[in-house]
């Protein structure tokens, strides 16, 4: 994966964020996403050797498209100036807990990991297994090299949800109403790629027992 074409290519787009250049520069972008499906593919290999659940996807089901959904949206820019890809089972469209990678010019690529708007059944059941397995969840996150390269972020309620009694110390965890887990890198770090694909591996592995938690909660779905 050729990460300097990726970002060039991203930092052009992110300055003429129109149809008319899109049209005009699409070999370009079609070969920058090339590039970004090989990273992928090479991703989903590698991580099909420590979860399963992710063997036979394929770049296709995991990356974004590229035109933007601006519908309900103030800023009516046309294309995301990121690739994205979600590496779960079932794809990008799964509510299961998986491996995201995206790049971004600026210091703004990352990889992530965790879930993000459940539907309601599926959160009360993931708030029901922290409930019950709150030891296992704590300690995941409070594991050294996890909390090194990762915090769980989330907005809160304010109360406890529906259906659950305030007064274990899980409280803070079952408000969430999402469970992400983030690390950035620098532009720098992307360009290394050796390097960086290396520590994107080692940051999926990191996430793997958080990723097990989730999905063993989420089995049914």
């Amino acid at each position: 994966m050729d990460t300097k074409f990726i970002l060039d290519f991203l930092k052009e787009l992110s300055c003429n964020n129109n149809v008319d250049w899109m049209h005009a520069n699409k070999a370009q972008c079609d070969s920058a996403r090339k590039e970004f499906a090989s990273g992928v593919q090479e991703l989903i290999n590698r991580v099909s050797l420590i979860d399963p659940l992710v063997n036979g996807l394929t770049p296709k089901d995991c990356m974004y498209r590229q035109a933007r959904d601006t519908r309900f949206s103030n800023d009516k820019s046309p294309y995301k100036t990121h690739f994205g890809a979600y590496i779960a089972p079932g794809g990008r469209k799964s509510i299961k807990a998986g491996y995201y990678f995206h790049l971004q010019p600026d210091g703004e690529s990352l990889v992530g990991g965790g879930l993000y708007c459940l539907p309601p059944d599926a959160l009360k059941t993931v708030r029901s297994e922290i409930q019950a397995e709150g030891r296992r969840f704590t300690g995941i996150l409070n594991a050294h090299e996890f909390k090194q390269s990762f915090k769980i972020e989330s907005e809160r309620l304010k109360t406890m949800p529906r259906d659950f009694t305030a007064g274990s110390e899980y409280d803070e965890y079952i408000k969430m109403k999402n469970f992400m887990i983030l690390h950035n890198y620098t532009d720098k770090e992307v360009l290394s790629y050796d390097s960086f694909f290396a520590d994107v591996i080692e940051k999926f592995k990191l996430m793997l027992p958080l990723t097990q938690f989730f999905n063993d909660a989420l089995y049914e779905y």
